[in-house]
């Protein structure tokens, strides 16, 4: 019977200490860069989509990493909060920056991007002319854009 106690007591301990909550509450404050490019598959199949790939300027032990983001998107805006990096349970063995991709609605002409990660305040308008994407800067502390297809600049 104590044996039984002990058991649901450890559970209910478990439980509680795995609330997924406190675990992402903007820990990760690095650099971070972004682009933007389209979807060619998802572009074929219901037109031009964009994704933006955003990434960590530091390498990881492992490539498989991944940002941990909560979004808010409205019409003409997006806010990305960025939160922590999650760690996988298998590591894929080669070094990388932490990634995540995120599908971005770019059907106004004007569009607010902002990112977040708890102390700062990063935002970009972006623009489009035609099948073409313009970022500009507006306030930027731990971002940075760069051309998809090429190196960042740091």
């Amino acid at each position: 019977m104590n044996k039984q106690k002990a058991i649901i007591i450890y559970s209910i301990l478990l439980l509680i200490s795995c609330n997924e909550e406190s675990i992402y509450d903007y820990n990760y404050t690095g650099d971070l860069y972004f682009t933007l490019t389209n979807d060619t598959l998802a572009t074929q199949q219901n037109g031009l989509e964009w994704m933006l790939r955003l990434e960590t300027v530091e390498t990881f032990r492992c490539s498989n990493f991944s940002i941990v983001t909560e979004i808010e998107k409205e019409i003409q805006f997006m806010d990305i909060q960025i939160l922590d990096i999650y760690a996988p349970d298998v590591c894929a063995t080669a070094i990388g920056p932490a990634i995540v991709w995120i599908s971005v609605d770019l059907e106004n002409p004007d569009y607010t991007l902002s990112f977040n990660n708890g102390q700062f305040l990063d935002t970009y308008r972006i623009s489009l002319e035609g099948d073409f994407v313009i970022v500009e800067e507006n306030d930027s502390h731990f971002t940075e854009y760069y051309l998809y297809g090429t190196e960042p600049e740091n």
